[in-house]
């Protein structure tokens, strides 16, 4: 069978090489951030403007702004509503450890023409002293700034947020503007669930399809030898045989043997583990043979080949490539860029581009295929768009919950989580209609079916959920840690990032921990039938083994 059939095959029916993971960073809840820039309050730079800068310094003297749009919540969310709201920042440099101040701006103010003399003046105080030493560097910083969002939701003017250095504090965090590591300031809000009274007790549903079959039982005892047969007559000597054609050509080792893949001896396929270097990888997709990394801050897809490593073809967009899939046949890649954001078909053979098609939608936020058709949701527009392969040719475009960031595909389903509605929805992946929304966590983000059961994380939270494809029914919740991310199913586990700098891996029959490793800054996760893939900030790819 051809690898290119094998792995569509293999996408129908149990997504173990369809695992799409969709793009940088852990998955979670985020309102958007409109402005960022800094102030220095300097003879020579008190009247400058500092709003394209890929940095934000904080120190004596330099103040730096945040703001951030909260419209995308949920129509007539209250500041009651919120459970939690937390500012997260990444941390470039730490020049001299310290603490810092973060209050609310007193005024109105622009990234574009802010500068010290005309910066508003320090409003409210939302947190005092929050400490920031050596071993920040290259980290995440989370803030609580809960008493702020409740105010603007409540109909407080929203002048965004000041971060004001302690006595001698030196540090900077990246900036949106940072095109080297894509780490923007986030400001997550995780609202309260609201929950009716319970129901009547529903009528007894049909009987459940047959369980799986049982373990092989012990093999049996050796039977007793039996009597040896007599020995066959000599045969009498022939000729010496010609000597026969020369066989195929070996593999030349490039790649993965297809012939070892469709027997799924994974056992004998060649691993080399280790560490790889590209710039900003992101999200990731598997051709039966090779590794696809996107690069959002440089624009480009890398072709890896899976058994080594080596870096094959580069494939440059310009920037924002958000996400990549595979078909069975071909690459796609999403690119975001404003109202001409696009998928693009590529040849995986050469890299070479077959098609680019516009979206109609400023805010691509996921891709997957389902074997045929291709599948983007648009996180502003609360839809999911379905194009067909063989052309580009948009089939239809259905609304979905509130800010749809993932997808998953079951076999005959499309299953979408929708991040600010707090639920996932299921999708007839023929006809596009919508089967069923079901509640899950706060801010859900990624998505997958490991060939039984969907799972989906818990963004804002600490768990992982298992629902029945079936109805949608929490099968089992499991506690992983602190904003969980990246997921991935290695056919027996699923590994989920969590807490920015650690790795679990669940059983997927029960969801009992298996193991827990450190592992920083995970962007996106992938299994390739042999090894896990691992993209890491600022600038690192990983092959891991699974065993």
């Amino acid at each position: 069978m051809p690898i290119h059939q094998f792995v569509k095959a293999l996408l129908t029916t149990t997504a173990l090489l369809a695992c799409v993971i969709f793009f940088a960073a852990a998955a979670q809840a985020q309102s958007i951030l409109t402005d960022d820039a800094q102030t220095i309050n300097s003879v020579k730079d008190a009247d400058s403007n500092f709003g394209t800068n890929p940095n934000l310094n904080v120190l004596s003297g330099s103040n730096s702004y945040l703001k951030f749009k909260l419209s995308t919540l949920p129509a007539g969310t209250k500041g009651t509503d919120v459970a939690k709201a937390t500012l997260k920042v990444y941390v470039g440099t730490v020049t001299t450890p310290g603490t810092i101040d973060l209050y609310e701006a007193g005024g109105a103010w622009n990234e574009k023409t802010i500068t010290a003399n005309t910066s508003p003046a320090l409003g409210a105080l939302i947190g005092s002293g929050i400490s920031i030493d050596a071993g920040k560097k290259g980290q995440y910083l989370t803030i609580d700034v809960t008493s702020a969002a409740r105010k603007w939701l409540d109909g407080v003017a929203n002048n965004g947020i000041v971060i004001v250095a302690g006595t001698g504090t030196n540090v900077t965090f990246d900036s949106k503007e940072n095109s080297q590591t894509s780490h923007e300031p986030d400001l997550i809000v995780a609202l309260n669930q609201q929950t009716g009274p319970q129901g009547p007790q529903g009528a007894q549903g049909p009987q459940g399809p047959q369980g799986p079959q049982g373990e092989k039982g012990n093999t049996g005892g050796t039977g007793a030898q039996g009597t040896q047969g007599p020995q066959g007559e000599k045969g009498e000597k022939s000729d010496k045989g010609d000597v026969g054609p020369q066989g195929p050509a070996g593999s030349s080792g490039g790649g993965l043997d297809p012939s070892l893949i469709a027997l799924k001896r994974w056992d004998l396929l060649p691993r080399q583990f280790g560490d790889f270097s590209v710039a900003s990888p992101g999200t990731m997709a598997f051709d039966g043979a090779n590794v696809w990394v996107a690069s959002n801050a440089t624009g480009v897809v890398m072709k890896l080949r899976a058994s080594d490593g080596e870096l094959l073809t580069s494939v440059p967009f310009g920037s924002n490539i958000v996400g990549v899939t595979f078909d069975g046949t071909n690459i796609w890649a999403v690119r975001l860029f404003g109202n001409d954001s696009s998928i693009i078909k590529i040849r995986p053979s050469d890299g070479e581009v077959l098609g680019s098609f516009l979206l109609g939608a400023p805010t691509p936020n996921g891709i997957m295929s389902d074997g045929e058709n291709i599948w983007v949701a648009s996180q502003n527009l609360n839809q999911v768009t379905k194009f067909r392969g063989s052309d580009g040719a948009v089939l239809a475009v259905i609304p979905v919950g509130s800010s749809p960031c993932r997808m998953a595909f079951d076999g005959s389903h499309i299953w979408v989580s929708n991040t600010y509605s707090s639920n996932v929805t299921k999708l007839d992946a023929s006809t596009g209609q919508v089967l069923g929304t079901f509640p899950v966590g706060p801010f859900p983000g990624e998505i997958l079916f490991d060939g039984a059961n969907i799972w989906v994380t818990s963004g804002a939270g600490t768990t992982v959920l298992k629902l029945r494809p079936s109805d949608g029914a929490v099968l089992g919740t499991f506690t992983v840690g602190p904003n969980p991310g990246a997921m991935s199913f290695d056919g027996v586990n699923i590994w989920v990032s969590y807490g920015f700098d650690k790795m679990s891996k669940l059983r997927a029959s029960d969801g009992s921990l298996v193991s827990t490793t450190q592992i920083p800054n995970v962007a996106a996760l992938l299994f390739d039938g042999t090894s896990m893939w691992v993209t890491r900030f600022p600038g690192t790819v990983s092959k891991l083994s699974i065993r």
